[in-house]
């Protein structure tokens, strides 16, 4: 009788335990699910193409919105490099919205519209030193694979501002990175890397660089939906030539 009342309160004890367990971890394996789901249904089950094209919709639909930031920042009738300008709607809504001059530069070939695109070798950019008014990086140096020559070549052709977009992931860096890489590489068929960092990170790599952060903000964007996921813009400019005018600025 003992034995039969001790196993009915060692069994009721695993199962309270069991159930705390499910319970503690049911909302991990909800995210888990969930962004299995969104990344690798559509590969598996739609394809890339057909889900390139839903995004591509997307993109351009949303482009104001999603890049409002760069759009806000960058002066009317400006000369503008758009360095990865991938699809190249950013490009397009910046001649609609602020009647810039735009110059597209990218690794390959994705531009969907009809603005004349540069190829180049992802470090080196054929453009005379301070060409462009504004330089931009949308959701780009994350993907470079010499981040510091890339960014020294943009502070060369530059002589205003340096525009960078970039993904901030709150917790779990090397995890969001692995799943972007899987993804993009799958739908643009490439062998690329993705690398993040904080935004400390970022601030010693734009140091080495010769860049100064003039300003930098934040906000929950698309990423929230998969993750922790925020996005953070990067004001620069080139530390040398902010010293030049301020010493101008001194002597008038």
């Amino acid at each position: 009788m003992g034995r039969s009342l001790g196993g009915r309160k060692s069994l009721k004890g695993r199962r309270v335990f069991d159930l705390t367990l499910f319970f503690l971890f049911l909302p991990i394996a909800v995210v888990f699910w969930l962004f299995w789901l969104i990344f690798f249904w559509p590969r598996f089950f739609l394809g890339s193409k057909i889900f390139q094209r839903l995004i591509d919709v997307w993109q351009r639909k949303t482009i104001t919105h999603q890049r409002k930031e760069i759009i806000k920042e960058v002066e009317k009738e400006s000369r503008v490099l758009d360095v990865g300008a991938g699809n190249g709607y950013l490009a397009q809504a910046l001649i609609k919205n602020k009647k810039a001059q735009l110059t597209c530069v990218d690794v390959a070939d994705f531009n969907k519209t009809n603005l004349a695109l540069k190829i180049f070798d992802g470090v080196n950019l054929p453009f005379e030193d301070k060409s462009f008014d504004f330089v931009i990086l949308s959701f780009v140096v994350h993907h470079a694979h010499q981040q510091e020559k890339l960014l020294k070549e943009c502070t060369r052709v530059c002589q205003g501002k340096i525009l960078i977009l970039e993904d901030e992931p709150v917790l779990g860096k090397s995890f969001f990175a692995k799943a972007h890489q899987t993804v993009y590489n799958f739908l643009y068929h490439l062998d690329d890397r993705i690398i993040y960092y904080s935004p400390s990170g970022w601030n010693k790599v734009f140091k080495k660089c010769g860049l100064e952060v003039v300003r930098e903000e934040s906000r929950w964007g698309v990423g929230a939906i998969m993750g922790l996921m925020k996005r953070r813009m990067f004001v620069l400019e080139n530390s040398k030539l902010k010293a030049q005018s301020a010493k101008l600025q001194l002597k008038t």
